[in-house]
């Protein structure tokens, strides 16, 4: 039997995808944005970016009003396809 993934683990590989192949620009989408997008609460969402974060694939500014996350590299170390 296959182990079942947690929600936020495809959401974060294919942002990483996405940003590897140059088709996130410099922002990344919100909690909310990526929430809607992907049928999943925000607090998936949030975990995701977080994974990111602390992966060092994205890093947070404070652009008035409010926080937002910004992509740094191409890569991300992981083999992980969907």
């Amino acid at each position: 039997m296959k182990p079942v993934l947690p929600k936020y683990v495809p959401i974060k590989h294919r942002l990483c995808r996405l940003m590897a192949e140059g088709r996130i620009g410099d922002r990344v989408s919100s909690e909310n944005e990526l929430a809607l997008k992907y049928g999943v609460s925000r607090m998936t969402a949030r975990k995701a970016l977080n994974e990111l974060f602390h992966d060092g694939q994205v890093e947070k500014r404070f652009v008035s009003p409010s926080r937002q996350l910004f992509g740094r590299s191409a890569g991300c170390g992981s083999a992980w396809k969907p």
